[in-house]
């Protein structure tokens, strides 16, 4: 058996075995880029207008205290945007949002966990298959040698298309 068939072998044997791994990493890749794309068009109903024309939003503390009234609990951190017509982002909870009108306190939605669920289990696929606590270091070397694989195959495709 010649190099070159040699060559051709580990090249479709190997993509063969990735192709999988490879396509799971690309579409999740795709979704990922455009998280905040998706988490934008998931709060679109979230932006606020003023009362008045030109009047400035709620300072923080304001923000907080009427918040605090329909939470009964306090947000642990609260992120604001440049842009006064977005809306104050308030963490009540691991990984849970609410989200306030910036002129007037008044909460806008229960929750966005559906769009952050999603997200966050497509970051699972992309960087662990989805594996948990102990087995993430397998998803992580799954989807490593995954990545190696398609080095080999970039390199074994070029030898091959330089030797015809």
């Amino acid at each position: 058996m010649t190099f070159g068939k040699i060559v051709f072998w580990i090249h479709l044997i190997t993509g063969l075995t990735i192709s999988l791994i490879v396509l799971l990493m690309s579409v999740t890749g795709v979704i990922l880029t455009y998280d905040q794309q998706l988490t934008n068009w998931a709060h679109r109903n979230y932006r606020s207008q003023p009362r008045r024309p030109n009047s400035p939003p709620l300072q923080i503390d304001e923000l907080i205290q009427i918040a605090t009234l329909t939470l009964e609990t306090p947000p642990s951190a609260i992120t604001l945007q440049n842009d006064p017509q977005e809306p104050a982002a308030l963490n009540v909870g691991r990984g849970d949002y609410r989200y306030a009108n910036r002129h007037t306190g008044a909460l806008l939605n229960d929750s966005d966990a559906p769009i952050r669920h999603f997200l966050r289990s497509i970051m699972y696929w992309h960087r662990w298959l989805a594996l948990e606590g102990g087995n993430r270091d397998l998803g992580r070397n799954i989807t490593g040698v995954g990545n190696l694989g398609f080095l080999i195959l970039l390199i074994s495709g070029l030898y091959l298309l330089c030797i015809r």
